[in-house]
């Protein structure tokens, strides 16, 4: 019964759906673009190191683990390459130790890193946060397998906040690179912060119902496309009371879909006045094939995030062409 089972579904897929199995699809992204990109982005660490403005008036805040460090690293100087005045803070999960630490602040002098002991310690002298910070990542509507996602998510809603010795906030994934001068987000950052802004997907993506939005969050502008790579807002805006009742009403409600910080980020940026980035000037690659389907244009972006990762080798020929330009720009 198994071996004709087997052999339907290989009919199904080969002949009727003309595709190769899932699992194989991905067995060859990760042979064919995995290592390479690991390669071209470790070459980032070999760059001059870039130096924040540790007494700016804006925070940058990047959660990062031991897989991701190059990632981080690159994100940041493809940024720190064009002198914003930014201040660069980078928290750690329980992967990262104080070997990490001093290679961080070595690539990117100024910065501050928080490691998750020193997060927990300095979170647990506050009870109220300590505690929702601690249920969050039950809160997430998503199978088992995903705990440490799920851990990291709960960091990234409020330890940012929280840990940040700032007015004015701005959140970057990692898996992200700057192409050349970010102009709308450089005039965000000298501004008065009293708009928050966030980057978005070139469709809807998953959300809450109307119905679940107007009973929890009736005073919620919900943004339909929200992408949780790279946003701001200022503190003076979005107030810690704000952050607390959203998770409360969350909490109360364990029906309502989670599937990410993001969707509770969403849900803050939606009570406060609030600007979209433009999609052709900070697109999102987030299935392979992406740049085709969505008309990216990679000679107008000035960033681009690659929830894809390896797949498809875009991340790695995008972050070919940054590379080279900073060691152009090293060399000149």
């Amino acid at each position: 019964m198994a071996i004709a089972t087997a052999l339907a579904d290989a009919r199904r897929v080969f002949l009727e759906e003309r595709r190769l199995p899932i699992r194989w699809v991905a067995k060859y992204h990760r042979v064919r673009y995995k290592k390479a990109l690991r390669r071209t982005l470790a070459r980032f660490a070999d760059l001059p190191p870039m130096p924040c403005d540790a007494k700016a008036g804006t925070e940058l805040h990047m959660l990062t683990c031991i897989y991701d460090l190059d990632m981080a690293v690159a994100a940041l100087k493809s940024l720190l390459r064009f002198q914003p005045s930014l201040a660069v803070v980078i928290h750690g999960d329980r992967t990262l130790d104080s070997g990490h630490r001093a290679f961080l602040e070595d690539q990117i002098p100024g910065c501050r890193v928080i490691l998750l002991d020193e997060a927990n310690r300095l979170i647990g002298q506050d009870a109220e946060l300590a505690e929702i910070r601690e249920k969050i990542p039950g809160r997430f509507t998503l199978p088992s397998g995903y705990e440490r996602q799920c851990a990291a998510w709960a960091l990234k809603v409020l330890d940012f906040y929280a840990l940040a010795n700032t007015e004015k906030i701005l959140v970057l994934d990692s898996d992200t690179l700057f192409l050349r001068p970010p102009t709308e987000l450089f005039e965000w950052i000298a501004g008065d912060g009293q708009t928050a802004f966030h980057s978005a997907p070139n469709a809807p993506n998953i959300q809450l119902s109307p119905g679940i939005v107007a009973e929890g969050f009736p005073n919620v502008s919900y943004p339909p496309k929200f992408n949780g790579g790279l946003f701001g807002y200022s503190r003076s805006v979005v107030s810690r009371q704000m952050i607390v009742s959203v998770m409360r009403t969350l909490f109360a409600n364990p029906q309502w879909p989670l599937y990410g910080d993001e969707c509770i980020w969403r849900l803050i940026l939606g009570g406060v006045p609030v600007d979209v980035l433009p999609f052709r000037r900070y697109p999102l690659i987030d299935l392979v094939g992406a740049e085709k389907t969505h008309g990216v244009d990679f000679d107008e972006a000035a960033y681009v995030h690659f929830i894809v990762k390896h797949q498809g080798g875009c991340y790695r020929r995008i972050a070919k062409q940054v590379l080279a330009d900073m060691q152009r720009q090293t060399r000149s």
